[in-house]
């Protein structure tokens, strides 16, 4: 019996390889379709499919070639929540009840994506991203590499103030279209062994070059919110060999959970340079950064703990 589910499975995958394939060859129009965290697609079409997006570093965002001309989606949504309950972790599945058909028209050439609305009842929606989408690479190309460079070339140092007596902390990870994925295996910057506090409100720490990084919570008075549902700055290859500063980092409460805000003030990162490292003043810049979202929904975490970015931020 083993060996017969083996088979159908085994046939089952390439009539599923078959298919993409099919629909790739198709698509001669250009366009396509990617999916917000949580998505899953069960049928395009009329025809079943099983496309998961996930979400955090798991997400990956779809891609899917379509024709010009009407198309429809079968959608639902899922997602996973962990709580530290007892002796171990509690996973909360969030799913769907019941898929819904979303109907749309696609045109040569246009980028779509699938919108989920949870907030208020599950409401998917197609919306044409082309302007902003059209144009973004899955997957910026890193050109930085730690071989063959001297050892004070390999890491920088890193900048950055936070207000009141918030402690940030970031995570490394990787950039996918306009989304950051934060990997749980690289806490770049977090906790005094790694983003130690200094004076003024200032933190620093080390980040290696070709490292990618962006805030993933502030705690204040003990509790840690988490960015979700929000865009964030993202810090991309980062170079070696100097003193990069992220910025200022602002965190104040509000009755839908924690805001954020972000400004630049370079010339008193100086003095603090000049005051603290004289001999690191001469290697301090700007970090470049870009806003791009998290793929983490607001509804895996508690309200009080929520983090999004504010809209005073300069």
């Amino acid at each position: 019996m083993a060996s017969v589910t083996a088979r159908i499975t085994l046939t089952s995958i390439v009539l599923l390889l078959v298919h993409a394939r099919v629909d790739a060859q198709t698509s001669t129009s250009g366009a396509l379709l990617r999916c917000d965290p949580w998505t899953v697609i069960t049928a395009i079409d009329g025809r079943a499919r099983k496309i998961s997006a996930l979400q955090g570093g798991a997400f990956t965002d779809c891609e899917i070639p379509l024709a010009a001309g009407r198309h429809a989606v079968k959608v639902c949504y899922e997602g996973r929540g962990y709580e530290i309950s007892g002796s171990g972790n509690v996973q909360t599945i969030y799913r769907c009840d019941q898929d819904r058909l979303v109907e749309f028209d696609v045109a040569d050439a246009h980028v779509y994506r699938l919108r989920l609305s949870l907030a208020t009842g599950f409401a998917p929606a197609i919306e044409d991203v082309t302007a902003t989408e059209r144009e973004v690479p899955a997957t910026p190309t890193s050109n930085k590499s730690r071989r063959g460079l001297p050892k004070e070339q390999r890491e920088s140092m890193v900048l950055l103030r936070a207000s009141g007596n918030a402690e940030p902390a970031f995570m490394a990870g990787s950039v996918q279209h306009l989304w950051f994925k934060a990997s749980r295996m690289r806490q770049a910057l977090s906790g005094p062994e790694k983003l130690r506090a200094e004076t003024d409100g200032y933190f620093t720490g080390t980040v290696r070059n070709g490292d990618t990084v962006s805030l993933r919570h502030m705690q204040t008075e003990g509790l840690a919110a988490f960015v979700c549902d929000t865009k964030v700055p993202v810090y991309e290859d980062l170079p070696g060999g100097q003193v990069l500063y992220l910025g200022d980092y602002h965190v104040e409460s509000g009755p839908a959970g924690r805001q954020f805000t972000v400004t630049w003030d370079l010339e008193s990162a100086r003095k603090f340079l000049e005051a603290r490292h004289p001999e690191l003043a001469n290697k301090l810049q700007l970090a470049a950064s870009r806003e791009l979202g998290v793929p983490e929904p607001c509804l895996l975490i508690p309200a009080n703990q929520r983090l999004r970015r504010g809209t005073s931020a300069d």
